[in-house]
């Protein structure tokens, strides 16, 4: 696949991300879409198809007021791409982790994109 189109859908996907809009990210997602969080090498939230992702994904959304992904740089290899994020939250709801709500969550990491027929077929968020 083109590195324009890999670019082209992973910024539709951080853009929809950072509007919650949640349909708009499910747009560039395959229906076998794997998902995975990984935080210090734990994965924490984990989908396997793209009706499991919107579940995340609405979980997501409620435990936010407001988010942004910033894509700091991009690197496009055969069938992957990987991109650098900053990443601010600022929470909606307290949670069990001891965070609490108004409080805002700052983490640098890495997300990796992997490509399938025109859309995004897998996505590893690491931080």
């Amino acid at each position: 696949m083109d590195n324009t189109i890999k670019q082209q859908l992973i910024e539709t996907y951080i853009n929809a991300y950072n509007r919650f809009e949640i349909d708009k990210m499910l747009t560039v997602l395959t229906d076998d879409v794997t998902f995975e969080n990984l935080d210090n090498d734990t994965v924490t939230a984990k989908a396997d198809n793209k009706a499991e992702f919107a579940e995340l994904a609405q979980q997501a959304k409620v435990a936010f007021a407001e988010r942004e992904q910033k894509i700091m740089a991009i690197e496009h290899l055969d069938n992957l791409s990987i991109i650098a994020i900053n990443y601010s939250g600022t929470l909606a709801i307290d949670l069990s982790n001891g965070l609490n709500a108004g409080e805002t969550i700052i983490l640098t990491g890495q997300s990796e994109f992997k490509f399938k027929n025109g859309f995004i077929s897998s996505i590893r968020d690491i931080s």
